[in-house]
């Protein structure tokens, strides 16, 4: 135990010494002194103290009293105190010394010791007023013990304190706690002792621990007590707390399913949540029932249901959980005193629930069935039923025969009114079965009883219905079955209205409408009846014209557009020109333009125009007119050679090119004699020179110019030229002289230097061709590069 506790009841114990001195009587003149020496507490763990009070009662007042008080410690040494003193006062009989132990007022190093288990015996020597040291005038009757847990008796879910003194400043130490009867080792625990040499330790002791003495001991690493540290005491199973115990009602009628609930707590105040309990469920006519207790791991509550019958008796039901009646199921058992708890149990109401027509025809047989259940749901299918009809503006209050048909498990009611009025009228229902009390109960429907009412019906146009088509209805299939049709309305769902058996109506826009048809009969009652019309719209139109059906390249083409739409409004146009463009004309169109290209080497292509419009509706129209893009061939204006011309002699084409719609990207020119040679494009010029073989005087050869332009179109132009072989050489030279001064003066006209050559006079002499010379340039003739040396040469006489 604590030394609170100590200190707490020594402190008590002085106060009621005092409180005796002073309310007892004083004894006789000759009274001999009684003795009494009692330790407080009896017992305590190690390391605390204990109070030694001597009470003296029969003293003499006024008198010095002295005491010598000693202690054996369980290792057989005596602790010997100082001298206690205590004078009486006048008048004072009686009065108590309260020396702890151990303590200052014990000689010996510590003032006495508690650091060994066992028993200590205490007594008391007198030394004044009269010596009294051969026998003790007190002694300790059993005398005291310290111990090492803070309890000796210990109950399952208990937390055990563990202390032990006497050791060297943190020395490890052992707890060992073992049962006595099968020596399990419940408890192995390494610990160290304090910077003072105290060992603590605790254990919380589990639920379903060993019902059995059991024995503790703590041994030092270093320090070796004598007598041990060990200790025998005792677990015990616990006592279990029963709280909350409820009902979850405080009232059930019949066939309501009773619950009671409540928990269960250990000493340490967890809750229990496993074990069984067995309860008590007692009528108010004292008859009862047993119910058993499941613990429910959702609620964390331990439940117990009983399900009421019919025939239950009604007040008070009381369940009781009798002393140790809830069981763990390790053996830890409670309440220690009854728990009860009490519920009303009433009579059932039943619920009955009525399945009829509300409305029925002025004397139309009126029929019914009905259901009655109790609260858990099981049918009422004997007893007293009854069914009333109450007229709402008074003067009738029927009864309804009512029996239960067990074929379809229902109570049914048949009535065949007779001039019953028309309007509005209470059905009820009531029940009740044979229990005592009865359980009971009633229902209400409203129904009317009233001209029957006619039926509508109609029919229109099947098939596909256009916008702006007329719709043929027909009501004739609606009839009454008392009276006769008097009245058609009809509402069309586009805000129009109609009337009689067979109308017309068309529709300017799609959609879906809803028709209404509205029949009246001869007594003002009415039906109404709906079908839904479908109405289509209609698509648009679409034409177009092309500027062009077989434009060239990089050409405008306009596509003209005429689109309506018979029931809206044209919204959208789109035009794809078939060649990845595609344009979007907000609103009606008119026009469209476009300019095609054709890919490098594609002379022609044929693209799709596809012209589509959207409606308001979302409807669509198409026009696909074809168009061809081709490509115009390149031009080519050239200069040919001469018609004739000599074998070895070079020949000149001057050639101009151009594309109208593009580029050119080649020339070539084939002189017809397996040469061909390809020229830059645009204006050129190209020169060959051509050879006869050795037998041929003559050929003649077709000179053919090819221009091709970017989309692989092309142009020819053809020429034919004659060679001829060259004449015998001479070896006089007039001949080549003469041809020299007339080639000299054909090139005088060409350049109009002719006066000049004769302002100079040019002679003989001054134009002296040399014959070689002559030979030499006589191959020059032909392509003019002769006439043109002469050019040069009167230029420069002329200069």
């Amino acid at each position: 135990m604590p030394q609170a506790k100590t200190t707490r009841y020594a402190v008590l114990f002085a106060v009621s010494i005092i409180s005796l001195i002073y309310v007892g009587l004083p004894p006789s003149a000759h009274a001999v002194p009684q003795y009494s020496l009692t330790p407080l507490p009896f017992i305590t763990q190690e390391g605390y103290s204990v109070l030694l009070i001597l009470n003296v009662v029969g003293a003499s007042p006024s008198t010095l009293y002295q005491f010598n008080f000693h202690v054996r410690d369980p290792s057989t040494k005596v602790w010997n105190s100082v001298l206690e003193n205590y004078t009486t006062f006048s008048g004072q009989t009686q009065f108590s010394l309260l020396p702890s132990y151990p303590s200052a007022a014990f000689i010996g190093v510590g003032g006495g010791t508690s650091s060994f288990v066992g028993q200590y015996v205490g007594w008391v020597n007198q030394t004044r007023p009269a010596l009294a040291t051969n026998t003790a005038v007190a002694v300790t009757t059993n005398g005291f013990f310290f111990i090492l847990t803070d309890n000796t008796e210990y109950q399952r879910t208990d937390t055990m304190g563990i202390r032990a003194t006497g050791y060297n400043s943190l020395e490890p130490a052992t707890v060992i706690i073992r049962t006595q009867t099968s020596s399990t080792v419940v408890l192995n625990a390494t610990t160290a002792a304090s910077s003072t040499g105290v060992v603590t330790a605790s254990w919380k002791i589990p639920r379903n621990a060993i019902i059995d003495n059991y024995l503790i001991t703590i041994t030092g690493k270093v320090t070796a007590k004598s007598p041990p540290d060990a200790q025998g005491f005792v677990i015990r199973a616990a006592t279990m707390s029963i709280t909350t115990f409820t009902s979850s009602r405080a009232s059930y009628e019949r066939t309501e399913t009773m619950k009671f609930s409540f928990k269960s707590t250990y000493p340490d105040g967890q809750y229990a949540n496993s074990g069984t309990a067995l309860l008590t469920l007692a009528s108010p006519g004292g008859s009862s029932v047993s119910l058993t207790a499941l613990y429910d791991s959702v609620a964390q509550t331990f439940n117990a249901t009983y399900k009421t019958f019919p025939n239950n008796q009604t007040g008070a039901w009381t369940a009781s959980l009798g002393l140790n009646g809830f069981d763990d199921g390790f053996g830890n058992t409670g309440p220690a005193t009854a728990a009860t708890t009490s519920s009303q149990l009433q009579p059932a109401t039943l619920a009955i629930t009525i399945t009829s027509k509300s409305y029925f025809a002025i004397a139309e047989q009126i029929k019914f069935n009905a259901t009655i259940q109790y609260p858990d749901l099981s049918t009422l299918q004997s007893g007293q039923v009854a069914a009333f009809l109450l007229f709402s503006g008074g003067g009738h209050n029927d009864t309804v025969p009512v029996v239960y048909d067990s074929t379809i498990n229902f109570w049914v009611g048949t009535y065949t009114p007779g001039n019953e009025p028309g309007g509005l009228w209470s059905l009820t229902v009531a029940g009740a079965d044979s229990a005592s009390p009865t359980n009971s109960g009633k229902a209400t429907k409203t129904i009317q009883l009233q001209d029957r009412i006619p039926t509508s019906s109609f029919a229109f146009t099947s098939g596909t219905i256009l916008t702006s088509v007329s719709v043929s209805f027909d009501g004739s299939t609606s009839f009454d079955p008392d009276g006769t049709i008097v009245g058609y309305a009809w509402d069309f769902g586009d805000g129009s209205t109609g009337s009689g058996v067979t109308p017309s109506h068309g529709y300017s826009i799609a959609g879906t409408y809803t028709v209404k048809l509205n029949v009246t009969d001869n007594s003002g009652s009415t039906a109404v009846s709906t079908e839904s019309v479908t109405i289509t719209d209609r698509p648009p139109v679409v034409a177009t014209a092309l500027s062009s059906t077989n434009p060239s390249p990089g050409q405008t083409v306009i596509v003209t557009i005429t689109a309506s739409d018979p029931d809206g409004t044209v919204v959208t146009t789109t035009v794809n020109w078939g060649d990845g463009t595609t344009n979007t004309i907000s609103g009606p169109p008119s026009t469209d333009s476009h300019a095609y290209s054709l890919a490098n080497g594609t002379p022609s292509a044929t693209f799709t125009i596809t012209v589509t419009v959207h409606d308001n509706s979302g409807l669509s129209a198409s026009s696909t007119p074809s168009i061809t893009v081709t490509d115009q061939p390149p031009v080519i204006t050239w200069t040919a050679p001469p018609a004739t011309s000599l074998s070895g002699q070079a020949v000149t084409a001057a050639i101009t090119s151009s594309d109208p719609d593009g580029t050119v990207t080649s020339v070539t020119i084939n002189w017809g004699d397996g040469k061909v040679d390809t020229l830059m494009a645009g204006s050129t010029t190209g020169s060959h020179t051509y050879s006869l073989a050795n037998s041929a005087t003559s050929a003649t050869y077709t000179i053919t110019v090819t221009v091709v332009d970017n989309s692989g179109s092309t142009k020819t132009a053809t020429s034919s030229i004659t060679i001829q072989t060259n004449q015998p050489s001479s070896n006089v030279s007039f001949p080549l002289y003469y041809f020299g001064i007339l080639a000299a003066l054909i090139a005088a006209l060409l350049t109009g230097a002719f006066l000049a050559f004769r302002r100079h006079k040019v002679t003989h002499a001054r134009l002296k061709i040399d014959l070689e010379a002559v030979r030499a340039e006589a191959g020059r003739i032909e392509n003019q590069e002769f006439f043109q040396s002469v050019k040069d040469q009167l230029k420069k006489d002329k200069e």
